[in-house]
């Protein structure tokens, strides 16, 4: 896809989420910069909980399950990314972020008109408290599936409190296309899955 494509950045789940919210109140969110996250509801309610698309409902009494939600996912984006770039934000062992990123890839496949899997690149916040073992085991299928597809990945070891200051420099790198120059500039952003900068013309 053209380097001037249009590009979106999509904070996925619920971590990212209240990242994005703080960058929103520091005034560092621009038009083309959305969140994505699921909030349950109160045990006592009849209902599951819903998914929200920059704070409006989009998907209502879904359960919190990976593949009921990479399914309601496809269907709800089945027609909304075309002709766009997208870098995904979040943490990859949310099952908010695995389902979102399973959904993409697989109406990618579906449509050839969607976005394809190459349109869409990865920044993974490491998690925290969790040791690498168990990380490896949490987003195995996650990494399998990215690989597959040919997607581009980043992950970041960054505190939340420093990423305030670090994800808007990854946003901004994303948008003037050099996002693999940068991670190759910065000990922050490290490029687990994707071509090289001397394969891919980004810039």
């Amino acid at each position: 896809m053209s380097q001037n494509s249009e590009k979106v950045v999509l904070f996925v789940g619920h971590r990212a989420g209240q990242l994005m919210s703080t960058l929103k109140e520091l005034g560092m969110c621009t038009s083309n910069t959305k969140t994505l996250y699921y909030q349950g509801l109160d045990p006592l309610s009849n209902r599951d909980g819903s998914v929200f698309l920059n704070n409006e409902e989009v998907l209502c009494n879904v359960e919190y399950d990976k593949e009921i939600l990479k399914e309601q996912l496809k269907a709800f984006f089945e027609l909304g990314f075309k002709e766009k770039q997208f870098l995904l934000i979040g943490d990859p062992t949310e099952w908010m972020y695995q389902a979102f990123t399973e959904a993409v890839h697989s109406n990618a496949n579906l449509f050839p008109s969607f976005a394809q899997p190459e349109d869409f690149y990865h920044a993974w916040f490491y998690p925290m408290g969790m040791i690498a073992s168990d990380i490896r085991k949490e987003i195995s299928a996650l990494v399998y599936n990215v690989k597959k597809n040919g997607s581009t990945v980043f992950v970041t070891r960054k505190t939340d409190a420093a990423l305030v200051g670090f994800i808007p420099k990854v946003i901004d790198a994303f948008e003037a296309n050099r996002l693999i120059e940068f991670a190759l500039q910065t000990i922050d952003l490290e490029q687990i899955v994707g071509k090289s900068k001397e394969n891919l013309q980004l810039g």
